[in-house]
């Protein structure tokens, strides 16, 4: 047991829809593979398949949290860790333009 990787752990992010995010979640020279899902789909993140979570937070109509979870796996077993990214809805502008005849 004492050789199962150890447990993702990371800081829940909230960022506006729009956002670029970059999470590593596996450090170099890691002695285990890693696996992710990321829940809801759409969020616009992909897991690179090494070390790690990036892209483009989606735009999105209300407030979304989305689930993160990271499998770390050797021989030895495997390790669950998760976070969640919120992508927050960022209203547009309103303005008073009145159009010009």
């Amino acid at each position: 047991a004492d050789l199962v990787p150890t447990q993702f752990g990371a800081s829940n992010i909230t960022q506006e829809e729009g956002t670029n995010v970059n999470i590593q979640v596996t450090p170099a020279g890691a002695s285990w593979s890693s696996s992710v899902t990321i829940t809801p789909s759409g969020s616009g993140l992909v897991y690179d398949g090494y070390s790690l979570i990036q892209g483009t937070l989606a735009d999105v109509g209300s407030d979304t949290t989305y689930t993160i979870n990271v499998t770390r796996a050797n021989s030895y077993g495997s390790s669950v860790g998760s976070m969640t990214v919120t992508a927050t809805d960022v209203a547009p502008v309103q303005t008073n333009d009145t159009p010009c005849a």
